[in-house]
Parts: structure tokens; sequence; C-alpha cells
């Protein structure tokens, strides 16, 4: 993956003596998803998922609890 702060210009093709390397819009590193622009758009979106059922479900038992 190219790590870049444009976003207009096309990544360079990457060769090691005769290979070449696929470019990668994001990766997984340490459990984090990184895009090639360094943001966290992919994680956000991931967490919101996930974490949506878990959030609705307390708002749903809310209902039918007190404050105390």
């Amino acid at each position: 993956m190219t790590i870049s702060k444009s976003k207009g210009t096309k990544p360079p093709n990457l060769n090691f003596l005769v290979m070449t390397f696929k470019q990668s819009d994001q990766i997984k590193y340490l459990g984090l998803t990184l895009d090639k622009h360094l943001n966290f758009k992919p994680l956000v979106k991931k967490l919101t998922q996930t974490l949506y059922p878990a959030i609705s479900n307390f708002e749903w038992s809310r209902k039918f609890l007190s404050e105390k």
C-alpha cells in the first residue's frame, strides 16, 4: 500500500527484482484498518456496524428500567 495525502494521484508501480506488487486501498495492521489516505473511515464503519445492535438493545430496554 502506498500512503499519500493527495487524492488524485495514481500510486507508482512497486517492483522488486522481477516481482510486481499489487496496490491495495486498505490494509489491516495491528487490528486497525487503515486506508491509503491514513484516515479511519473503514474502522469507524466496521465499529458502527458491530456496535449498532448492542446500542439499539440498550435503547430498547431503557424504557423498561428506572433511573435508579
